[in-house]
């Protein structure tokens, strides 16, 4: 079925978000952002989280993915 993908996150919310502080360019920020979001309960779907960094949902999962 197309629109489903599977991603297996081994980083903690803290671990993602220490290393987000640390990001010295827009597209790894960006990339964090989107991992994080994944990776916690509040965010639901892949467009959600498209919305909230300013990209299209197929954008983010290939730049995730």
């Amino acid at each position: 079925m197309s629109g489903f993908f599977n991603i297996k996150i081994t980083k903690t919310e803290a671990e993602i978000k220490a290393i987000l502080g640390k990001a010295k360019d827009a597209y790894s920020a960006e990339k964090l952002q989107s991992l994080y979001g994944l990776n916690t309960p509040t965010v639901e779907t892949v467009s959600s989280i498209a919305v909230r960094v300013g990209k299209h949902r197929t954008e983010l999962t290939e730049m995730v993915v």
